[in-house]
C-alpha cells in the first residue's frame, strides 16, 4: 500500500527535471525496510529481508544523486539521510517497532552532506527533533520558538558544541525513555516497568540498573513528560 523507493525516486527525478532554478526543498519517505520484509526478496531470515530493504534505498538514493549531478545540481545540493525508527527483530522480545524503545528501535542512522564540507563522524547522540531547526539553520531561516530540537549546523563547521536540549523517546501504550548519558532509563507505565542502561557498558541492554539509578533518572523523566504533555482545551 505505500510507494517504495523506486517510484518516489521516479518521481523525485522527474521533479527535478522541472527546477527552475531556484531553492528547492524535496522530502522523501522511503517504506522499503518495512513488515512484512518482501520488497526486495521472500527468501531468507526477517533480518537478511530486512537488510535487503535498506539496500533497496540505498540503490534509490544512488539514483537521486547521479541524476542531481547529471542536471548539474550536486554541488549546490544538501542531502541529509536519516530514519524515523529501526526494527527490534526480536533481539529483546520485541517482533518490530511501536511499542519498544531499546536501541534496536531507536537508535538510526544520520547522514548530513553539505557541498564543501568535508567528511566526518560524530559520536555526539542527537534526535530527529534536531532536523527541523538544522535544515531551518541551513536556509538561513529562524529556529520558531516552539521547536525543542537544537541546530546541528556548528557540528558542519567542525564544531564540537555542547548541546542541551533532552533526549527522549515516546512509544505507543504510556511508554516513555530518557537519555542521561551514558544512561537511559525506560519507563513503561503500562507495564509497570523501569529499566536504566549504562549504553557504554552495556550497549545490548542486558544488565537493568534501576535500584540504582531508577528513581533519579525516573524524576527527571517524568519532569519533562509533565511539563510537555499535551493540553486539550473545551471541548
Amino acid at each position: 500500500p505505500y510507494a517504495l523507493s523506486e517510484q518516489m525516486m521516479d518521481a523525485a527525478l522527474e521533479r527535478l527535471t522541472r527546477h527552475d532554478g531556484g531553492r528547492l526543498f524535496l522530502f522523501m519517505h522511503l517504506m522499503d525496510p518495512h513488515y512484512p520484509y518482501d520488497a526486495a526478496t521472500t527468501k531468507g531470515s526477517e533480518l537478511n529481508r530486512y537488510v535487503a530493504e535498506a539496500g533497496l534505498c540505498s540503490k534509490g538514493i544512488g539514483r537521486l544523486v547521479q541524476g542531481l549531478k547529471e542536471q548539474g545540481l550536486w554541488q549546490r545540493t544538501i542531502l541529509i539521510v536519516g530514519a524515523d525508527h529501526g526494527e527490534g527483530l526480536n533481539k529483546h522480545g520485541i517482533p518490530r517497532h511501536n511499542i519498544g524503545l531499546y536501541e534496536e528501535i531507536a537508535r538510526v542512522p544520520l547522514l548530513v552532506r553539505v557541498p564543501g564540507v568535508p567528511g566526518r563522524q560524530v559520536d555526539t547522540p542527537v534526535t530527529l527533533l534536531d532536523l527541523g531547526p538544522t535544515i531551518l539553520d541551513l536556509f538561513g531561516l529562524p529556529t520558531p520558538g516552539s521547536f525543542m530540537g537544537q541546530s546541528l549546523v556548528p557540528f558542519l563547521r567542525g564544531e564540537s558544541p555542547e548541546l542541551t536540549r533532552p533526549i527522549v523517546s515516546s512509544a505507543l501504550f504510556n511508554a516513555n525513555a530518557l537519555y542521561a548519558f551514558p544512561h537511559k532509563i525506560i519507563h513503561d507505565r503500562e507495564k509497570g516497568t523501569v529499566e536504566v542502561y549504562d549504553l557504554v557498558d552495556d550497549p545490548d541492554e542486558r544488565d537493568n540498573l534501576a535500584e540504582e539509578r531508577g528513581d533519579e533518572l525516573r524524576g527527571r523523566l517524568e519532569t519533562f513528560m509533565s511539563v510537555h504533555a499535551v493540553e486539550r482545551r473545551g471541548k
